[in-house]
């Protein structure tokens, strides 16, 4: 824990109880090994997908989701917060096939579901190799023992949250732009 950190808590209690988790709790920060994949530091991330706790800063699409969605999300916030790094990802692989699953039904592996996805118009094909690669790190987590970086969780956080707020939010938008639009009119 360095300096700069110790300013971001709002009480001694706040700080006491992160020292505890720091110490106790999260033994990956104190894991060193030769093998440079299993080496940690600690990173000091402590910063999860919402700029805060409470609903007023939840992005626009969060209400649009269903409540094992919102519960998996905050569980993903929540190992962010802890400065976790294998569960988080784990976490967002498990939230892009919950949405699959919702849009293109439950045939099939990741690859077929996704294929589905583009298919079916949900992301572009540049969007879905964007997401495999996603998806390929949450593989890595949960069978290889992968710890990303914080950047590289950061990047998968930003593209499951792209999605949503494209399925969510913008799609329904569009729609209702498109039925507002008049219609061209042909000259005869």
């Amino acid at each position: 824990m360095n300096l700069g950190q110790v300013l971001t808590y709002s009480s001694f209690g706040n700080l006491l109880a992160r020292v505890y988790e720091w110490n106790y709790i999260n033994p990956k920060h104190k894991t060193t090994a030769t093998n440079s994949c299993l080496t940690f530091t600690s990173v000091g991330q402590s910063h999860g997908l919402f700029n805060g706790t409470n609903a007023s800063n939840y992005p626009e699409w969060y209400e649009e989701l269903d409540d094992k969605k919102k519960a998996l999300l905050n569980e993903i916030d929540s190992s962010l917060r802890n400065d976790l790094s294998a569960l988080p990802m784990m976490g967002l692989r498990a939230l892009l096939e919950s949405v699959m699953v919702e849009r293109v039904g439950d045939d099939g592996g990741f690859e077929a579901k996704l294929k589905l996805f583009e298919k079916n118009g949900y992301v572009t094909s540049q969007h879905a190799d964007i997401i495999r690669k996603v998806l390929d790190a949450g593989h890595a987590s949960m069978h290889r023992t992968y710890f990303p970086s914080v950047g590289d969780l950061d990047t998968g956080a930003e593209v499951v949250k792209h999605l949503l707020h494209g399925i969510y939010v913008l799609h329904p938008k569009v729609q209702g732009v498109a039925a507002n639009t008049p219609t061209r009119q042909k000259l005869q």
